[in-house]
């Protein structure tokens, strides 16, 4: 369980990060607001490729949240996400109302990455 409570905090830490990131961006945006249209469009092939990256950010962490590298076969992923549910799902905490909040956020992230690969 400590494994999954340590996947859990580098989420919450990647989320803060992502956070960060989007404000530092938003205020970079109002520090030069004389930015014209032309050159907002002349820029967006780095948004995309920024997307991309991100896009491939979010694929890796999805992997982690699993405990599996970004090479593992789909096989892989589908007995990590078994084996996962299985260790903390909510109904095995039934006597620990606190212990069964955190397994049910850890499951929704198990289930987010599970879908999303």
């Amino acid at each position: 369980m400590d494994n999954i409570e340590d996947k859990f905090r580098s989420l919450e830490i990647e989320a803060e990060l992502q956070k960060l990131r989007q404000e530092l961006e938003n205020s970079a945006n109002q520090e030069n607001p004389s930015t014209s249209q032309s050159n907002r469009t002349y820029t967006s092939p780095q948004n995309s490729r920024s997307d991309s990256v991100m896009n491939e950010e979010k694929r890796i962490r999805f992997y982690a949240i699993l405990g599996l590298q970004p090479d593992a076969s789909f096989k892989e992923v589908k007995q990590a996400y078994k084996q996962l549910v299985k260790r903390c799902h909510p109904d095995l905490f039934f006597h620990n109302p606190q212990l069964r909040q955190k397994a049910q956020e850890v499951l929704t992230k198990i289930n987010q990455a599970y879908n999303e690969l």
